[in-house]
């Protein structure tokens, strides 16, 4: 101790985890086990092609079914976001596929329900119909295919040297890398 101070040291010593006990007799809260009132449950309703523009999505069984207390699809939430996508590099990810989409299982709709069986049953009865696009598999044939992934690049600005891709469209390339200084032969010589 220094003067009135306590000295907190916790190196070399094993302090006890708050929630220890609560876990290890059972006690213990966890998320998904939490009922509150009013509360729903959500279950996406994904994607079955790889590519493609979607035609039709049809929540009308899946809005019969009782207990069922909306079905959201990408139409509900342009309403409220004009622009509802997200990513780290490029804002690249719809929060629900909008015209297209991109891989199998991309969210396309999500169905609240107040109960999770009633949720997962209505996802069941959410009907999509897509136009087949040509999809690629393997990211050496992505660099040089026609099959574009994203009709146009949206750099997030998270990172500076990203920014001269916004508005790029035809491509699949989201990264590119000029080396402009340097003798290759003489750093391999001197490595």
């Amino acid at each position: 101790m220094r003067g009135s101070e306590t000295e907190l040291n916790l190196v070399g010593h094993s302090p006890p985890r708050r929630e220890s006990v609560a876990k290890v007799t059972g006690r213990a809260q966890y998320v998904h086990a939490m009922q509150l009132p009013a509360m729903l449950y959500g279950k996406i309703v994904g994607s079955t092609v790889a590519h493609g523009r979607i035609l039709n999505i049809d929540t009308s069984a899946a809005l019969a079914l009782d207990g069922v207390h909306t079905v959201i699809t990408s139409a509900e939430i342009l309403k409220l976001i004009p622009q509802p996508f997200y990513g780290p590099a490029f804002h690249d990810q719809p929060i629900l596929a909008i015209d297209k989409v991109h891989y199998v299982g991309e969210p396309v709709a999500v169905v609240l329900a107040a109960d999770p069986h009633v949720a997962e049953s209505a996802a069941q009865l959410v009907s999509a119909d897509y136009e087949q696009l040509p999809a690629v598999f393997d990211e050496v044939e992505a660099a040089s295919s026609t099959t574009i992934v994203h009709d146009v690049l949206k750099p997030a600005g998270t990172f500076p040297d990203l920014k001269h891709l916004q508005g790029r469209k035809g491509t699949n390339v989201a990264l590119d890398y000029h080396l402009r200084r340097g003798d290759v032969e003489q750093g391999c010589a001197g490595a």
